[in-house]
């Protein structure tokens, strides 16, 4: 009985982790910005971390594409983010 907790508390430790800092969130919507524009597999890719982020966390996972906007624009919403 011992041998199965010891093999099971490395997978405890970080679930327990997860459940306990998606209390904290606020309660509005994540941003996830993508510096490539929608469509591409860059998108894509966020997309699917964004499903899961918003499983883990419970709050929803908002996808901004900011692709061909030059270098400057992509760093505005990043900046005045809350």
């Amino acid at each position: 009985m011992h041998d199965d907790l010891t093999q099971a508390s490395p997978w405890f430790i970080p679930v327990a982790a997860v459940s306990g800092a998606a209390q904290n969130l606020p309660a509005r919507p994540i941003k996830l910005i993508v510096p490539f524009p929608a469509g591409g597999p860059n998108d894509i890719i966020a997309r699917v971390i964004g499903q899961r982020m918003s499983e883990l966390s419970g709050q929803p996972v908002v996808i901004d594409n900011r692709g061909g906007q030059g270098e400057g624009d992509q760093d505005a919403g990043v900046e005045t983010a809350k």
